[in-house]
C-alpha cells in the first residue's frame, strides 16, 4: 500500500510547488483557528512525510527516512511537552520545527538522480502533478 502512496519520484519544481501549496493551506487553517495551539498537526506531518518520501526517491533514498523523521519529530515533541509543559516547551519545539524545516528545504535544493532508479523513471522537467506510470517492480 505504501508503494502506491510514495512509490514514485518527483522533481524539485514539483516538490516546491507542493510544499508552497501545503504551507499556504496550513496558513489558512491556522488563520481560521482550525489548526493551532490545540493540535491537529499530525495530518500535516503525514502529508509532509509523503511529499518528502517521493522527493527522497528522486534523490535515491528510501521514503523510510521520511517516516522515521515524522516518528522522531512526534517522539521529541511529546518528550519536550511532557518534560517542560506547554509554556516552557515553545522555544525547544520551535527549534525542533526549524530543524525539520531546514531538512525540507534541503530536499528542495538537492539534485535528483539522473536516469531511472529503483523508484522509477527520471521525472520530466517542470511542475507536473500527473502520477508517473510504474515501469518496473521493486524486488
Amino acid at each position: 500500500m505504501l508503494d502506491r502512496i510514495v512509490g514514485y519520484r518527483i522533481n524539485r519544481a514539483t516538490y516546491w510547488a507542493n510544499l508552497i501549496g501545503i504551507v499556504a493551506i496550513v496558513g489558512i487553517l491556522v488563520t481560521f483557528g482550525i489548526v493551532g495551539e490545540q493540535g491537529g498537526t499530525g495530518a500535516i506531518e503525514v502529508v509532509l512525510a509523503i511529499l518528502a518520501g517521493t522527493r527522497l526517491h528522486d534523490i535515491g533514498y528510501s521514503a523510510k527516512y521520511a517516516l522515521a523523521g515524522v516518528i522522531l519529530h512526534a517522539l521529541l515533541s511529546f518528550t519536550v511537552l511532557a518534560r517542560f509543559g506547554y509554556e516552557e516547551a515553545l522555544t525547544p519545539l520551535g527549534l525542533l520545527n526549524l530543524a525539520f524545516l531546514v531538512l525540507l528545504v534541503w530536499l528542495g535544493l538537492v539534485r535528483g538522480q539522473t536516469g531511472d532508479n529503483r523508484w522509477g523513471a527520471q521525472p520530466p522537467d517542470g511542475v507536473s502533478w500527473k502520477r508517473p506510470e510504474k515501469r518496473f517492480s521493486e524486488d
